[in-house]
């Protein structure tokens, strides 16, 4: 009686052919996080887009594609990618803080020099009584979930809107136990849901 073949495929052999039956080339993941921000609308806009052109344009297994909320001063970001491009996206993005921080720094040294030589005066500022001001593009920035290994990404390219933020129906308790926190994640994370199948069915929604 003959044996069977034997299948001698290795672990490599059928992670790259399931990568291949999904159209992939790496473990692509969802990732969705929240922030508040200190600058206006349109400018924060300019900072993410700026991001993501610059990750998307070196080599990438999966470029980085989402969708980007922003309101008045919070904003939700989904995105989608490899593990190593969102890694990517959220390295130049923190750099491009750092550098916003500085010019904004130098702007105002810049102009109290100006102000100064204008004047004719020679301001002697104590720092204890004269604090700088401080500069910041994110004050918080919060994760709210990953999914990983997804065989189907939901976006093709990445967008951003503005709108304005839902009516919190109850205030939410910091000290309330684990399980609220778990039922309010989890309409956050439908009402997410919702809003993204809304933007991929009509691009001029919100």
């Amino acid at each position: 009686m003959a044996l069977p073949d034997l299948d001698v495929r290795s672990v490599l052999n059928v992670v790259e052919e399931n990568f291949q039956r999904v159209g992939l080339k790496a473990y692509a993941i969802r990732m969705i996080y929240i922030g508040e921000h200190a600058i206006p609308k349109d400018e924060m806009i300019k900072h993410f887009q700026a991001t993501i052109n610059d990750v998307n344009s070196t080599y990438c297994e999966i470029n980085v594609n989402g969708l980007l909320l922003v309101y008045d001063s919070y904003f939700v970001h989904i995105v989608e990618g490899s593990e190593d491009t969102l890694h990517r996206h959220f390295r130049f993005l923190f750099e491009r803080e750092d550098k916003w921080i500085e010019q904004k720094r130098r702007e105002e040294e810049e102009a109290a020099l100006a102000l100064e030589e204008e004047e004719g005066l020679t301001v002697i500022l104590d720092e204890e009584t004269e604090p700088k001001r401080e500069f910041k593009m994110f004050k918080c920035l919060k994760l709210l979930i990953v999914y990983n290994s997804l065989q189907t990404l939901t976006f093709d390219d990445w967008r951003a809107l503005t709108a304005r933020p839902p009516a919190l129906i109850s205030k939410l308790d910091v000290n309330g136990p684990m399980s609220e926190h778990m039922e309010q994640l989890r309409i956050c994370l439908d009402k997410i849901r919702r809003i993204i199948a809304l933007a991929k069915a009509d691009d001029n929604v919100l």
